[in-house]
């Protein structure tokens, strides 16, 4: 078994960030050119960073062309912002590092509401759009959760199977990550059986949220891709994610995997974590000690 770890977003400092923001009353081509631009200079710095200390993964933070989604962003400017994007794809893909990204809690395709679901979809797609310019292959998967349950848990999940199925555009790029509260692993592999989207576990939310379920069978949901599992220690509160990864979490964790340890897999792992890249580099000092 070979495990890969990166982070996500920006340094823990927030020096180098792909997730600045504008407001919405800012909004102006020239605004959001300017913020894209420093966005995606960070992103080849944070790229950079990754290859010399051993990480394989980044998560491309939703920011990363501010506001891109919204009904008042012109056409005009997605044409032009377009070709910046590929004009650095070359350069992004040789640093041969995984990207992904995780929209926010506002990306709802199970809601009742139709507005919620029409932004949502829109949000997706701006996420596609940058996967796809940038000519990523399909590893670089959009994390979702599956949403509420809005007082009918089945029929929240069918709502989520009807929509999604609606744009596989969108569908080819997903992961369904399984969340602290409401939608189990269990109910995250129902899901993909229908779908056929891969998996992404978060330990922590299972440790919440905790069902029974064959590790085998999440692994299967995704076929000739790289899975990738998230992971994190609790901090001051219950449900809050704590600043390093703590070691025996991590020691259940590669427990949890013990299953695998002797086939030739690739495991990617996301430390959700506020001191990011630092806990990462502790993270990867102790998959190289358990190696040995």
């Amino acid at each position: 078994m070979i495990l890969r770890i990166g982070f996500f977003c920006s340094t823990s400092d927030n020096r180098l960030t792909t997730n600045r923001k504008i407001k919405l009353q800012n909004l102006s081509y020239d605004n959001v050119l300017k913020t894209f631009i420093k966005n995606l200079a960070d992103l080849k710095s944070l790229l950079e960073y990754s290859k010399n200390h051993g990480f394989e993964i980044f998560r491309i933070g939703s920011n990363l062309i501010p506001l891109f989604s919204h009904e008042k962003f012109k056409d005009s400017w997605k044409y032009e912002i377009e070709d910046i994007l590929k004009k650095e794809k070359h350069t992004i893909k040789n640093y041969g590092i995984r990207l992904t990204m995780h929209p926010g809690q506002y990306v709802i395709l199970n809601s009742p509401d139709p507005k919620v679901v029409k932004q949502s979809i829109a949000e997706l797609e701006y996420h596609v759009f940058v996967l796809d310019t940038l000519e990523t292959d399909l590893n670089s998967i959009i994390i979702i959760h599956v949403g509420g349950k809005y007082g009918n848990k089945e029929k929240s999940i069918e709502r989520f199977i009807n929509t999604i199925e609606k744009y596989p555009n969108i569908k080819r790029r997903l992961a369904i990550e399984n969340d602290d509260k409401t939608y189990s692993v269990r109910d995250v592999l129902q899901i993909s059986k229908y779908t056929r989207i891969p998996v992404v576990f978060d330990y922590y939310h299972h440790m919440l949220n905790f069902s029974e379920f064959d590790l085998d069978e999440l692994i299967q949901t995704w076929k000739d891709r790289i899975p990738k599992f998230h992971i994190s220690s609790q901090g001051k509160k219950k449900y809050q994610h704590s600043e390093y990864l703590e070691k025996q979490d991590f020691t259940n964790f590669i427990e949890f995997l013990s299953p695998l340890m002797k086939s030739d897999i690739t495991i990617d792992i996301m430390p959700e974590v506020k001191m990011k890249e630092k806990s990462s580099s502790i993270i990867l000092n102790w998959i190289r000690e358990h190696k040995t």
